[in-house]
């Protein structure tokens, strides 16, 4: 029997695809250095009407490029070129969110030309509101979804306590681990551990357990599917490769769509949530100790 093999693209529809050679600028060298050659994709979302930027190096496979696209990234020539452009964005390739500076050198002037046309419109059709909201992301909440709670403190002292709903008839076993990761009932649990890396105005991050989790190792997510844009504060989100840690969004945060799976959503304790999200620094640090000191199931 054969094994299906996923690229993470499946739903998506490609807008452009030519061959280039990326590059990305090393600021500790002041120097571009390359990151492959391959295929230069955009693809599009067509239920979210989202876009990214996705490359693999070629034989390989392996991502060199993974970005949103969004109206605030300025393409621009490299050094007057024809066949190059160079901008900013936020990447994903290497799984934690990095601002690189990129540039991508194309054999034809052409392929330029048309990259930078499409690269347009997905911006140009980012800006524009949906006709009707995603209906796979429920505003109102799922009567038969479980809840989960986080009680939190800062500095040892009680800070207040988040509830959250669980997606799961949408993403039934990332749902599942997460809420056996606050009863415990697995033998590892959430209770104890931190929020490591709260950027203001993005994120809060937490769940990095001291020893691995065996049972639940061999539970691969990747084919979860994508079902809820990170469109909102308050989202609750998990990486695809990750075993425990998880992300509460603080704004609109789309660029983890295609690598985060989104499942569920703070129903109680998000001004909790904000506050936190005061306690962080652009580097993620946290400027005081967040902890969990209780969780489990509502």
């Amino acid at each position: 029997m054969g094994v299906e093999v996923r690229s993470g693209e499946e739903g998506e529809e490609v807008l452009f695809k030519e061959m280039c050679k990326l590059y990305r600028w090393d600021r500790s060298d002041s120097a571009w250095k390359e990151r492959g050659m391959g295929e230069l994709k955009i693809l599009l979302h067509p239920e979210r009407r989202s876009s990214r930027v996705l490359m693999r190096r070629n034989q390989v496979l392996k991502v060199c490029a993974n970005h949103a696209i969004s109206a605030s990234i300025d393409l621009r020539p490299l050094n007057a070129s024809a066949n190059a452009l160079v901008w900013t964005a936020t990447d994903y390739s290497e799984g934690e969110p990095r601002v690189e500076q990129l540039a991508a050198k194309f054999k034809l002037p052409e392929m330029v030309k048309s990259f930078r046309r499409v690269f347009e419109q997905c911006q140009a059709e980012s800006e524009r509101p949906l006709a009707s909201p995603d209906p796979h992301a429920p505003p109102v909440p799922y009567p038969s979804n479980p809840r989960v709670f986080f009680r939190v403190a800062v500095d040892g002292h009680g800070a207040g306590t988040l509830i959250m709903e669980l997606f799961t008839h949408l993403v039934p076993r990332t749902a599942e681990r997460f809420r056996a990761l606050c009863t415990g009932e697995r033998g590892a649990s959430y209770k104890g551990t931190l929020f490591h890396r709260v950027i203001p105005e993005y994120l809060c991050e937490g769940g990095e357990l001291e020893s691995p989790i065996e049972s639940l190792s061999s539970e691969a997510l990747e084919d979860e599917c994508f079902a809820v844009s990170h469109s909102a504060p308050g989202l609750l989100s998990m990486e695809v490769h990750s075993l425990s840690r998880f992300s509460l969004t603080l704004r609109k945060a789309e660029q983890l769509d295609h690598t985060h799976v989104a499942l569920g959503v703070v129903r109680e304790g998000m001004d909790l949530l904000t506050r936190l999200g005061t306690m962080g620094t652009r580097e993620g640090a946290p400027t005081h100790t967040i902890s969990i000191s209780e969780c489990g199931e509502m």
